[in-house]
């Protein structure tokens, strides 16, 4: 028999939430009893048994429910989930047995703003047809689906409110698939670990975008790239280990007149050259140069007349210097700067960088 919930859980105020580590193992019997709940995060041990999952029907108030890895997840309790009127976030993500028919019934979350279907590797594109109907979805992960091809893309273009959509890891998909997202509203995507990316033509076509990350998309080169200085919102972009990225793709990113945010992290190819386009990027406020192995204290002299730059990270670079880290510390605007693991950086200089006041929450 599963122990009783202590008794700051019992007396749960409206809104409230709840986390794995609040409920006894079992102790999804007990949630009947807390219809203010606002917020449930279960642990896989807490679901024993199949069944346990038709008790979260009894939680009205619920606007965000997160299941991540609960195998025990199958398509029949779907509908136990689609009977909470208030939900507004369901992360599913792990829930590996979840098909067409459990997907189905998440239609009737007509409130429903953010859906994690992550690691639902046996998702078709079938799938994401039955969603289409949630309007208010605003941010869909399907990261790591590696049933989904590039048609699942034509019915997410469908969804009338997206703006997040995160597809990394989903290696069926090929650039050409993007091209029925041009006339979306679409601002974030997420196409981390995407192999089959390399032109990025279609991309670009959705014009609206304001964050892209493309990290592990080895086979984007700098004509790709190049493509991105049409993306007028453009203010947030990774590419960290797209190694066949030369100093060009640096001098096309300079006409990116709002970014802020750049990741060219393990981009072998990169050096002083490159570094020096950066430099009149005049909202530029983040940058991650970690283990580029041609950037020396040369373009980082170049670097420290960058006006807005307030967080950068050059750590596992060799060929910087104690002279290029005290050019930088002297930067007015900089606020955090990593030098991890630079072998020609001492530990003096180690000690000055780290003396850096920590970086504001921007929260």
């Amino acid at each position: 028999m599963a122990e009783a919930l202590p008794l700051h859980a019992a007396k749960v105020q409206p809104g409230a939430i709840l986390a794995a580590q609040d409920l006894p193992c079992g102790g999804v019997l007990y949630l009947a009893a807390l219809r203010q709940l606002g917020s449930l995060k279960l642990h896989p041990r807490q679901v024993q048994c199949g069944r346990d999952l038709e008790h979260i029907a009894d939680l009205p108030a619920l606007t965000a429910l997160d299941l991540t890895g609960c195998q025990l997840l199958q398509d029949q309790h779907a509908p136990f989930i689609a009977r909470l009127p208030a939900l507004r976030s369901l992360t599913l993500a792990g829930c590996a047995a979840l098909s067409v028919a459990g997907v189905a019934p998440l239609t009737r979350l007509g409130a429903l703003a953010a859906l994690n279907l992550s690691f639902c590797s046996a998702l078709p594109d079938a799938a994401l047809a039955c969603l289409t109907g949630l309007s208010a979805l605003s941010a869909l992960h399907l990261s790591a689906c590696l049933g989904l091809t590039n048609a699942a893309l034509t019915h997410v273009a469908l969804l009338p409110c997206l703006r997040r959509l995160d597809v990394s890891g989903c290696t069926q998909l090929s650039a050409a698939a993007f091209s029925c997202l041009a006339p979306t509203a679409l601002e974030h995507l997420v196409l981390c670990g995407c192999e089959q990316l390399a032109d990025l033509e279609h991309i670009v076509d959705v014009a609206l975008l304001q964050r892209l990350e493309l990290d592990g998309c080895w086979q984007v080169t700098d004509s790709a790239v190049q493509r991105l200085s049409v993306l007028p919102h453009l203010a947030f972009l990774s590419l960290s280990g797209c190694e066949r990225l030369t100093d060009a793709a640096l001098a096309h990113l300079s006409q990116l007149a709002v970014l802020s945010s750049l990741d060219v992290s393990v981009c072998p190819l990169l050096s002083d050259c490159g570094i020096a386009h950066l430099a009149c990027l005049r909202d530029l406020q983040q940058l991650n140069l970690s283990c580029c192995g041609r950037v020396s204290d040369t373009g980082l002299a170049a670097l420290s007349s960058a006006p807005a730059l307030r967080v950068l990270d050059i750590s596992c670079n060799d060929a910087i210097s104690d002279s290029g880290v005290q050019r930088l510390l002297a930067m007015p605007s900089l606020l955090s700067l990593d030098v991890g693991s630079c072998e020609g950086v001492s530990e003096a200089a180690l000690q000055l960088a780290a003396a850096k006041p920590p970086v504001p929450d921007s929260a």
